[in-house]
């Protein structure tokens, strides 16, 4: 019988590796799924993809449990050596332009993990930011933005001032960042931020995991 040790494994490294994994790997080639507002899923399955292959969480990851309820993770990981769940994600994304819906997504997040943090399940929110920009204006902007009329939030804006200063409205600190990838087709640019935090009962309920605290384990 395989020896478990599940309950040893560094969660917040195995959350790290995977979402930085999965945006490092993002080319300008995914832009077409980004503009369109396809990426959540996409993003999620290609972290539960990530994350399986990690050996040292020897977990097997689950979309849909049966008898979750309504109020179930986006993501739980099994161990494979014993019955215990090892991981469970909660998986938001937006455009910049919904900014004020991040506070009540990120609140929403933490009720679909509040079952799992009971249990003492390693449980985290994953919540990425999309900002698309164009500088200057060609075929390929004015088609999608003309395209997608009633849908505002998706269109593409000409570029600020300073691009970085825009995540300063979202409810979420820039310095709490994770990862972040730049990708564009011609004058079309998406710049996508993704911040990772464990969900707990303390004081502090979020516990975001940097950059730098990231690259140092």
């Amino acid at each position: 019988m395989t020896e478990c040790n599940c309950s040893e494994v560094d969660h917040d490294r195995v959350v790290a590796d995977g979402v930085t994994a999965v945006v490092q790997g993002i080319s300008d080639a995914a832009l077409p799924v980004v503009r369109n507002g396809g990426w959540e899923l996409w993003f999620r399955n290609l972290l539960l993809m990530n994350l399986e292959r990690d050996r040292t969480l020897g977990s097997i990851g689950f979309t849909e449990r049966r008898g979750a309820g309504r109020r179930r993770a986006d993501v739980v990981f099994d161990c494979l050596a014993c019955p215990r769940s090892t991981l469970a994600l909660e998986v938001k994304t937006n455009f910049l332009s919904q900014s004020k819906r991040v506070r009540s997504r990120i609140n929403d997040a933490r009720e679909q993990l509040k079952s799992y943090v009971e249990q003492d399940v390693p449980s985290f929110l994953i919540y990425s930011i999309t900002h698309l920009w164009f500088t200057p204006e060609d075929r390929y902007v004015t088609k999608h933005n003309g395209v997608l009329k009633r849908t505002g939030y998706k269109h593409f804006r000409k570029r600020g001032a300073n691009e970085k200063e825009e995540w300063a409205d979202i409810s979420l600190s820039p310095e709490n960042q994770l990862a972040e990838a730049r990708i564009k087709l011609g004058s079309a640019h998406a710049l996508i931020g993704v911040w990772a935090a464990r969900v707990t009962r303390g004081k502090y309920p979020l516990r975001f995991i940097r950059q730098d605290e990231a690259r140092g384990r």
